[in-house]
């Protein structure tokens, strides 16, 4: 009886699991992020006011519950401070808080071939599906243990061993490089071989920006598009996250309410969390009132990350070769589910901003009328093909405006020059040098032909005096590229017939030989056809007379 009751018990909730998937659609799988911090003496000359302490902290307050995070210190060794914590406990996100306070600048050394095997432990032991990974390494960027030769053991091991496990294991490494000095290829080499961002500091200003562009490019998140220092927040907005930029370190952030309230670091209720560094404010908003919002007192470049259960997404090509064509599209989801049709849909425009490596800005339109890329009419889907002419990484900022909702997502495009096309038979046509007839001696040098007298040039052309306007002026020094074409031309030219001819007679030779061969199989295959042939005829008369006898 006991079992039966069990058994019924465990269906029913069963069925009810399935009737609450089924009504709340999965939750983003989340990011795992490692920050993996120098904690080495050098670093208090190239990091003084400390920012790395601030950038961290403010990604792991970006963060939201799916992600986990964890953190490794490095000097001479590396050590994982804490393991990948799950953020959706909050006690988790104040352990994280109070260990980035615990990165010191005291230790002797540098090795970041350890640091990252650390980090890369930490990802692969707690590898989980559908979750990206993702290294985010500060450092003044040089590989220093003690000794010369162990350093460029080291460097090399990181580019050649860890790199390309990093690489093969899906884990992006962004690095960021706090000086000048630094070994700057290092640093770009490992962002590169696994598709992460290199980025140089240039000034203290900019920590924050970096950081907001890596949490970009890393979550995806949504948000709201920020009007100078104003945005709108809609009824579907169950949080949002301000960052707002400084003018100065002591400038005062203030948020104004749709109704005329203000709200400040010192100001605020218990729904509000304010996060001040030097740099930037960082506030969290639970459940904020609708309608027009207002930033005070700060500078361009600030930023409206949401919670919404209205989300738009956005979906290309990371990377693509330079003039090749590529699609963007663009879509709203509502709890999970991509809407097609109705007045939400229906009233809302889909804008493109492309912001290229360098120049001005261009905008577009995405439609879903099944024109310019897009595959079908009114599927929901919002389409627009693309084709970019130069190198580079283009930023793409895609906003859905609605009458009463805004969303916005930025996604990065690298496009990248192809590799010149080599020709394996380049090197076949080329001409060799004759082979040594005593190859244990050294080449004796070619005999000395007498330089013949100088030519003088023709008299120049009147109408050809002076080159186009347009036209760079000839430069009389030749290239080191130019001498080798003329050397190459000369040599070219001054081959005697008897070459020429003697390497068409071996041609003509070779020619007639397989035309021999050829037609000595081809004799073979037509006789033993025609032998077979003939025994069969013969085996066919031999019965046909022992069946009339």
């Amino acid at each position: 009886m006991m079992a039966r009751a069990r058994r019924l018990l465990s269906i029913l909730l069963a069925t009810l699991l399935l009737a609450y998937s089924a009504s709340n659609p999965a939750a983003e799988p989340g990011v795992d992020i490692v920050f993996v911090l120098d904690s080495s003496g050098s670093m208090k000359q190239s990091d003084r006011e400390r920012l790395r302490i601030q950038a961290a902290k403010m990604f792991i307050q970006l963060l939201d519950k799916n992600d986990r995070a964890a953190l490794v210190s490095f000097s001479g060794k590396a050590y994982a401070i804490t393991g990948l914590l799950p953020l959706k406990q909050a006690s988790n996100e104040q352990k994280l808080l109070k260990a980035v306070d615990k990165i010191s600048d005291k230790g002797a050394f540098t090795n970041i071939y350890q640091a990252l095997e650390k980090a890369r432990e930490l990802l692969v032991r707690h590898k989980s599906p559908g979750r990206k990974q993702h290294i985010i390494l500060m450092s003044d960027g040089k590989m220093d243990v003690g000794r010369q030769e162990r350093n460029l053991t080291l460097t090399e091991r990181t580019l050649e061993a860890i790199a390309p496990r990093l690489a093969r294991d899906r884990i992006k490494v962004h690095t960021i490089s706090f000086a000048r000095s630094s070994n700057i290829p290092l640093m770009k080499l490992i962002a590169e071989d696994t598709r992460g961002v290199f980025t140089l500091l240039q000034g203290p200003e900019d920590i924050h920006q970096v950081f907001e562009h890596i949490f970009q490019r890393a979550k995806r998140p949504d948000m709201l598009p920020v009007n100078e220092d104003s945005f709108v927040v809609d009824e579907a907005v169950k949080e949002i996250t301000v960052l707002a930029t400084k003018y100065r370190p002591d400038s005062r952030i203030i948020l104004e309410t749709p109704d005329g309230d203000t709200l400040s670091a010192r100001r605020h209720g218990p729904s509000v969390r304010w996060y001040q560094a030097r740099q930037f404010d960082l506030i969290t908003l639970r459940n904020p009132a609708s309608g027009y919002w207002l930033i005070k007192y700060s500078e361009s470049g600030n930023k409206a990350y949401i919670v919404t259960d209205l989300k738009l997404q956005v979906e290309t090509v990371p990377e693509v070769p330079v003039n090749s064509p590529f699609l963007v599209q663009a879509w709203l989801e509502k709890d999970g589910k991509r809407i097609k049709r109705g007045p939400l849909i229906q009233s809302t425009g889909f804008l493109l901003k492309l912001k290229p490596p360098r120049g001005r800005s261009k905008e577009y339109s995405l439609e879903d009328t099944g024109l310019y890329g897009d595959e079908r009419a009114l599927d929901g889907y919002h389409s627009l093909e693309l084709k970019l002419d130069k190198p580079g990484e283009y930023r793409l900022d895609i906003t859905a405006v609605g009458e009463t909702f805004d969303r916005q997502k930025t996604v990065y495009v690298t496009v990248k020059q192809p590799e010149p096309e080599i020709n394996p038979f380049a090197l076949m046509d080329a001409p060799q040098p004759p082979p040594l007839e005593n190859p244990g001696q050294a080449p004796q040098a070619p005999p000395v032909v007498p330089t013949p007298a100088p030519v003088a040039p023709p008299a120049p052309s009147l109408e050809h005096t002076a080159p186009a306007a347009h036209e760079p002026a000839a430069d009389t020094h030749s290239t080191p590229e130019q001498e080798n074409h003329d050397t190459e031309t000369d040599h070219e030219e001054a081959e005697p017939e008897e070459q020429e001819s003697h390497w068409l007679g071996g041609l003509l030779i070779f020619l007639l030989l397989n035309v021999i061969v050829g037609a000595s199989v081809g004799a073979y295959f037509v006789i033993k056809k025609y032998r077979k042939a003939n025994k069969k005829k013969d085996e066919e008369e031999n019965q046909e007379q022992e069946k009339a006898g």
